[in-house]
């Protein structure tokens, strides 16, 4: 059988992170990538990722240098993994349960130079910078100044806007992401700019997803789950997202009807939970069409 040429693999030319990004704001800039409370189209979610992307370089992020993220669910959190491949470094996202020990290993395993995060984890992070050689720089997404750290606005201040002129390839690393780690320490998995493309939207065209859906997303984003399956393979589409930092049962069906929303992907667990939720009135009335179980 004949080897397939790469570029009939995808219905869209991109065969980078960068480029899908610049076409998909480029055909849907005032369509809607997040709603909730911080609503962003394709076009303004592409502005602040190319500011982003500036504000990286400006701080001496280098292609292949390692950018760990160490967030909940947020806008932030996708605008750094596409300013992250827009100028070839590689992003590491750090699960948000990892006691100090881990996070540090990941860190220090990855060489990380470049750490953003929130208050939240703060505290960890201050246990553990002095044993992280590598890390020059962490990143707060708190708008006040904090001992040690740079403010999201102070890093994004006075940067510009416009697309960086840095070349990508589909080949190169895109991101680390670290296994469990059950039996050992985690391993750090590599995927390609291209692997993060190609995965997502055959995911999207096998599940019929078009830009009338609407995810609602409440699995971690530093997990491939909700970032691959969910977010990337929505925004393949040109489809939109609301982002929760974790599940809910209290609020799932109240946050399906106030966005609209088509699909979520949950842990195995969770459906039951919720088939179990005491009947309401309008449960006939969801907009949800589909749910996809991760193991």
């Amino acid at each position: 059988m004949p080897a397939l040429r790469k570029e009939s693999l995808l219905s869209h030319p991109a065969t980078t992170l960068k480029e899908f990004l610049r076409e998909r704001a480029g055909k849907s800039a005032e369509s809607p990538l997040l709603v909730g409370e911080r609503p962003l189209s394709y076009g303004a979610f592409a502005r602040e990722v190319h500011r982003a992307a500036n504000a990286l370089l400006r701080a001496g992020v280098k292609k292949g240098d390692k950018i760990a993220l160490l967030l909940p669910n947020c806008p932030e959190f996708l605008v750094i993994v596409f300013a992250a491949a827009e100028i070839g470094a590689v992003f590491v996202p750090v699960n948000t349960a990892f006691t100090a020990e881990e996070a540090r290993y990941v860190l220090d395993h990855s060489e990380s130079t470049l750490l953003i995060t929130t208050q939240a984890f703060l505290p960890l992070v201050d246990q553990i910078r002095g044993n992280c050689p590598h890390l020059k720089q962490v990143i707060s997404l708190k708008r006040d100044k904090e001992p040690g750290c740079l403010s999201w606005d102070e890093f994004l201040f006075d940067v510009s806007g416009d697309l960086p002129e840095v070349a990508v390839r589909p080949g190169e690393i895109a991101s680390i992401t670290y296994t469990s780690g059950t039996t050992d320490h985690p391993k750090g998995v590599m995927l390609t700019q291209y692997a993060y493309l190609f995965a997502p939207q055959k995911r999207a065209e096998a599940l019929g997803w078009s830009d009338k859906d609407r995810a609602l997303v409440v699995l971690p984003l530093f997990h491939v789950n909700a970032l691959c399956h969910t977010a990337l393979a929505l925004m393949s589409v040109g489809g939109s997202m609301l982002l929760r930092e974790k599940f809910s049962a209290s609020h799932f069906w109240d946050d399906v009807r106030e966005v609209g929303a088509t699909t979520s992907s949950l842990m195995r667990t969770i459906p039951q939970i919720l088939m179990n939720l005491p009947e309401r009135l309008d449960d006939g009335k969801s907009s949800l069409r589909s749910i996809s179980c991760a193991s």
